[in-house]
């Protein structure tokens, strides 16, 4: 559908009204509320702005910027690259094609640390590829005096992370570059994994983001089996894993936790994320024998 052209500055609610239009005739879910969001972006306000200026008009710069951030929507940039933004769990963050996107279903790991956990300054977090830092900064947030640590492969990742950090005013988080526990020393209470876990032919559907936070190698979970083998060494008694997965991919971890990791014994919980899919697998380590697993031949991130 051709952009339509107006002789006069366009004004709020003729930007709303061209961009919705065009939006929902290519199908975009969110249609409505991505429109308002953008020119929220664009205009420098609130969505409420929108609504209660309707008159206001754009000046040219405002225009031209609005209609070539609605026509890359159209192409199917997501949102969130476009605006450099995401909200998550009330915060807001800086993301852009260097991280992915944070998802409503990853907010569930904070659900569960608040349902269970109260930290103080004893408590030692570790996080594993961290990306944008949406799950430890929302933690570093919440609690203030805990001990956290959070790592990635990428250094790009940790610039944005650490950015996030200090525009939330979180200071209790040391960022590392590391491929997973390669530069970790000591032991935590909480190690904290959002690991890529789609295959190589499923990562390469998804456009825009990442490839390399999405690539979780065969089957989406040579990454996640490669943690699982490391992570006990640097569990305290009694501590937990808590991992972000598919929700295809349950018994195939469930399977290997129990094949495989023979010298350690370990309680395991599977929680649900707001859309009733199994989101989280949550092993508690309950006790430890003596020797260590000896690692699978994985090919190297």
């Amino acid at each position: 559908m051709p952009l339509k052209s107006y002789k006069n500055q366009m004004k709020i609610k003729e930007a709303l009204i061209w961009a919705k239009k065009e939006l929902k005739h290519k199908k975009i879910e969110s249609w409505m509320l991505e429109a308002e969001i953008i020119l929220a972006y664009i205009v420098k306000d609130t969505k409420e702005y929108l609504y209660a200026h309707p008159e206001d008009e754009l000046n040219k710069k405002q225009e031209a910027g609005f209609r070539k951030l609605i026509q890359k929507r159209l192409t199917g940039w997501p949102t969130p690259y476009l605006i450099k933004h995401r909200e998550f769990f009330g915060l807001n963050l800086f993301v852009n094609q260097k991280v992915l996107i944070p998802r409503q279903a990853t907010e569930s790991i904070i659900e569960y640390i608040l349902e269970n956990y109260r930290l103080d300054t004893n408590s030692k977090i570790l996080e594993i590829g961290t990306g944008s830092g949406c799950i430890i900064v929302t933690l570093g947030k919440l609690f203030p005096v805990a001990k956290i640590t959070a790592v990635d492969i990428s250094k790009s990742a940790l610039k944005i992370a650490e950015l996030n950090a200090k525009n939330n005013v979180v200071r209790n988080i040391k960022f590392r570059q590391s491929n997973l526990f390669n530069k970790i020393k000591g032991r935590f209470d909480i190690i904290i994994a959002n690991l890529p876990y789609l295959s190589p032919a499923k990562s390469k559907t998804i456009k825009y983001e990442p490839v390399v936070a999405l690539n979780g190698g065969k089957q989406g979970l040579e990454i996640i089996k490669r943690f699982l083998f490391q992570a006990p060494n640097f569990l305290t008694p009694k501590g937990k894993i808590i991992i972000e997965i598919s929700p295809t991919q349950k018994n195939a971890l469930i399977k290997f936790i129990k094949k495989q990791l023979t010298d350690y014994h370990f309680n395991i919980e599977i929680r649900k994320d707001l859309s009733i899919k199994d989101r989280l697998v949550i092993i508690t380590a309950s006790q430890l024998k003596l020797g260590r697993p000896t690692s699978p031949e994985l090919s190297p991130r």
